[in-house]
């Protein structure tokens, strides 16, 4: 049974079966690319939901074709709702299966994402993904300024997870109104070999003061090749690549509030959080 989080109370009712199913998590690797999905709904254990009052569109299964997609994909159509105001902003969130990660093993995600857009000037605004628990989430991917003129594969750098649990894979969509339509499909969650990858490099890294006012001084046992910042909704708000083993990073300009951080030193993916004052 399929459901779709659309704040109705008959829905919910109907679903309580599958909802319950859902709860346990899927095995790895999870791979789903929405073949066998009902038309107008989302795969077996995925949710979707809406986040704004300009538009009550969420993902959707539809049967293509579509070009650069095989068979059935998932959609989210950006169109504003009846009697609002043009640019509104709109969002919709999908939620893959609840997943058991492991501390101290490194995950990667892939899908294929694309839109109906070939307007070089228009363009869906922005796709993050987040991990997702009861204690918190972290970015582990973003793409802006979506268009369709070639649907792009795409593969997270390895994440690690801070305690053994379940969690979720959110995808956030968010856009002015009616830019297109945000296509996504072929998901894959694994488990990925770790040669070469130091799943505890966290406890290598010096990060301070934390939380920060100006200056944010990094120390690593290796080269930190680079740095980026996340604010909340997934956007990159700050990019440095240091080069060096000891960088100071002036985040003087960002708005205080909570970022999320994502250093790599050769093939180590260091995914933190960082207080901005």
């Amino acid at each position: 049974m399929k459901k779709q989080l659309i704040l109705s109370v008959l829905v919910l009712s109907l679903s309580l079966e599958s909802v319950a199913q859902c709860e346990l998590p899927t095995q790895l690797p999870y791979v789903e690319n929405t073949e066998t999905a009902l038309i107008s709904d989302v795969p077996e254990c995925m949710t979707t939901s809406y986040n704004s009052f300009a538009s009550t569109e969420v993902f959707k299964t539809i049967s293509g074709p579509v070009p650069g997609f095989d068979g059935q994909l998932l959609a989210y159509d950006t169109a504003l709702g009846t009697g609002v105001e043009p640019w509104s902003n709109v969002e919709a969130k999908l939620y893959l299966p609840p997943m058991e990660f492991a501390q101290g093993i490194s995950y990667t995600i892939s899908y294929k994402y694309g839109s109906s857009n070939t307007d070089n000037g228009v363009f869906i605004d922005d796709l993050s993904v987040y991990v997702t628990s009861a204690t918190g989430s972290f970015v582990i991917a973003a793409q802006q300024n979506i268009t369709g003129t070639t649907p792009t594969n795409f593969t997270s750098q390895p994440f690690t997870v801070p305690a053994n649990g379940i969690y979720n894979i959110m995808f956030v969509a968010g856009s002015m109104g009616s830019q297109g339509v945000l296509y996504l499909d072929d998901f894959n969650v694994q488990e990925v070999s770790t040669a070469g990858i130091s799943i505890n490099s966290k406890d290598l890294l010096s990060l301070y003061p934390n939380p920060v006012k100006d200056v944010l001084t990094l120390s690593h046992h290796s080269t930190i090749d680079s740095v980026e910042l996340y604010n909340s909704i997934g956007q990159v708000v700050f990019a440095e690549s240091p080069k060096m083993a000891l960088a100071n990073l002036n985040l003087e300009r960002l708005a205080a509030g909570v970022y999320y951080a994502s250093i790599r030193s050769g093939s180590q993916i260091i995914n933190t959080r960082i207080i901005k004052e």
